[in-house]
């Protein structure tokens, strides 16, 4: 029998401030680990408030913002 893969680490993020050429990212639910990316890294523009899913290609961050969880 096969058994699922168990959702350890989420890749969803809440964007909670810009620090100066910095987006700090707050990894969802419990938003106490933060993700720490400079803005020429990321793929999409953010808003503070923003709900994303954060993916690593190996050069950039790959940023998707979750529009519908977002305007929640």
């Amino acid at each position: 029998m096969r058994k699922g893969k168990l959702l350890v680490n989420s890749n969803k993020f809440t964007l909670d401030r810009f620090e100066g050429d910095y987006a700090i990212f707050l990894r969802q639910p419990e938003e106490t680990e933060q993700k720490i990316i400079h803005r020429m890294e990321l793929n999409a523009e953010v808003r503070q408030g923003d709900i994303v899913t954060i993916e690593e290609d190996g050069k950039r961050f790959l940023v998707t913002v979750l529009t519908d969880e977002t305007a929640t």
